[in-house]
């Protein structure tokens, strides 16, 4: 068996080495520039690493088993190389069958994962961005700044733990040391209730100051100290076609001025970095209200409600309603931050769901195309089959041959493209979304789910066809050969 052997062992080689490279990076390509398609070329790479590995370690198994199990049971042991023989015989077709199923699993593996990612991503990006509020209110005018004159409907300002008013107006913004562009940007003025709320998270900040929330104490009081948003920041490297920024870092000096009048201006430095969620909401600078309502004439525009720690969604929902009727008038629009995203997140999650639904349909064509294969292997075979009827197989291990040929194809190359798909994507967040403290989450059920219907459906598609290799009778097999 050595000529035979020998190139099988030198293919499971390559195999694993494909594996390897996929997963770690070769020699020759690790220093090239990853772009947007290369990841699918890597993923395209594993799949069809494991398909060879799988069809070149064939035999190799199924001897093994064979003498494993050969004195247990003599069946097992006769039925095990004859039901992987048609399949060694045409290992191009059993390649590409093999290939077609785990190049569909491994994609809807693929989007199951960034789904269940993304999904995550969302929710906390909702609690992030609301900082400890859960209702935030826009005004096309100017609101009164005594809170207790609003008419909120039905609710008082006792229901609420916390209201914070923020002023708003529009500045011109750009380095002190002339680099970097100048932006038009919203400028926020918050109060001593939005800093005792806990305010917005912060990504960076003057360590030299103390914590978070003193450095918000200390921007309040300080008319030199400003909040910037994460759009300010620098950019990561490699990012194409990224938007105008400052490249701000802590400490930076910048001067913001009136868009209509540059005399009117005021040079600040930056004290703190609000996180990408907490910029979600209401980006912009952040500076104390006193100082943005005399200089630059903001307004009280954005109100943000807290409500009690665990007040239920639909209380929410009606406490938004209940402000949005009462100030109607003030032109107000009303919103609960959680409901917002969990809009966003279904719409998403729809999209990832139809492109999903897609899928599963080219998946069920390659079952029906397995079937449909099936049934000309078992009128090609007839021969065969009654040759192994005459020589002592019995139905059942008629059927055993060709559910462990099946199975073999369809199961094997289903587990290859979901054990790809999760590689794969642990391979993406171990290297963009570990660093940032991501959790690495996979909808463990939803996969199983999907290995296993699909195997099933393979079984059930293939059963008729099965059942009639069965039936067929050694005399009229070999009669119809002769």
């Amino acid at each position: 068996h050595r000529p035979v052997v020998l190139p099988r062992l030198i293919l499971s080689i390559l195999s694993v080495s494909m594996i390897i490279w996929g997963w770690k990076g070769d020699p020759i390509s690790d220093e090239w520039e990853q772009g947007a398609y290369s990841f699918i070329v890597m993923g395209l790479f594993l799949v069809a690493a494991g398909v060879l590995l799988l069809t070149s370690l064939a035999p190799l198994v199924t001897r093994f088993l064979s003498k494993l199990v050969s004195p247990l049971s003599g069946r097992i042991a006769s039925v095990l190389p004859t039901s992987l023989a048609y399949p060694m015989a045409t290992p191009f077709r059993t390649a590409m069958t093999m290939g077609m199923f785990s190049l569909v699993i491994f994609a809807v593996v693929i989007l199951s994962g960034y789904s269940a990612l993304f999904g995550n991503y969302l929710n906390e990006m909702g609690e992030e961005s609301g900082g400890g509020y859960e209702i935030l209110a826009f005004s096309g005018s100017e609101l009164d700044p005594d809170v207790s004159t609003w008419d909120l409907g039905e609710m008082n300002v006792s229901d609420f733990d916390s209201i914070a008013t923020i002023h708003n107006a529009v500045v011109k913004v750009e380095r002190s040391d002339g680099m970097g562009d100048t932006l038009n940007i919203g400028l926020r003025g918050f109060d001593q209730n939005f800093t005792d709320h806990g305010a917005l998270g912060l990504d960076s900040w003057a360590e030299n100051i103390g914590t978070e929330k003193d450095v918000w104490e200390a921007v309040l009081a300080d008319d030199s100290l400003v909040i910037v948003d994460s759009s300010l920041a620098p950019r990561p490297e490699g990012w194409e076609n990224a938007p105008p920024t400052l490249n701000l870092t802590i400490g930076s000096a910048i001067l913001v001025s009136d868009p209509s009048n540059s005399g009117v201006n005021k040079t600040v430095y930056v004290a703190g970095i609000l996180k990408q969620e907490s910029s979600i909401m209401v980006p912009g600078l952040y500076m104390q209200n006193e100082f943005t309502e005399q200089r630059f004439d903001a307004k009280p525009q954005i109100v943000w409600f807290s409500m009690p720690e665990g007040t239920p969604l639909a209380e929410q929902e009606r406490a938004a309603d209940e402000i949005e009727r009462g100030m109607i008038e003030e032109g107000v629009g009303v919103f609960v931050i959680e409901v917002a995203f969990a809009k966003l997140q279904s719409f998403f999650l729809s999209m990832f769901n139809l492109l999903k639904a897609f899928l599963a349909l080219g998946l069920a064509v390659g079952i029906a195309g397995l079937a449909v294969v099936t049934i000309r292997n078992v009128s090609e075979r007839r021969h065969q089959i009654g040759i192994l009827r005459a020589i002592g197989f019995q139905r059942g291990m008629v059927v055993a041959a060709f559910l462990i040929e099946l199975s073999w194809v369809s199961f094997l190359g289903i587990l290859n493209g979901a054990l790809v798909g999760v590689g794969f994507h642990y391979a993406l967040y171990e290297r963009f979304l570990k660093e940032d403290g991501a959790e690495f989450i996979m909808p463990w059920a939803e996969i199983s789910m999907i290995v296993l219907g699909a195997y099933l459906l393979t079984l059930i598609a293939t059963l008729w066809p099965v059942r009639k290799a069965a039936s067929i009778r050694p005399a009229e097999a070999l009669r119809e050969a002769n």
